[in-house]
């Protein structure tokens, strides 16, 4: 497990532990719990920046493919592609 310091506003934290409170957890196990619920979710939204980020480089294969699986390898391919289509359309100007 990792550990993540997030910094609260003084009511969200408040909040914060009143549910735990009232959930009979402690603080982080109940965020850790929303934030495993939320995190698909949240991914899946930002699908498309995922992939302009890896086509412009900013993260690596292995992270596409922890995001996309076996999918990863179909946007690969076209990423390859679509930077060959563009050197290509360099040249011919």
């Amino acid at each position: 497990m990792e550990t993540l310091g997030v910094r609260l506003d003084t009511r969200t934290k408040r909040g914060l532990e009143i549910i735990s409170k009232v959930m009979k957890m402690s603080p982080s196990k109940w965020i850790a719990g929303l934030i495993a619920e939320n995190l698909p979710k949240a991914i899946e939204e930002v699908k498309s920046e995922i992939i302009c980020s890896y086509v412009r480089g900013e993260i690596s294969k292995e992270e596409l493919r922890e995001v996309f699986g076996d999918d990863a390898e179909d946007i690969e391919f076209v990423a390859e592609k679509t930077k060959e289509d563009f050197k290509k359309a360099e040249r011919t100007r």
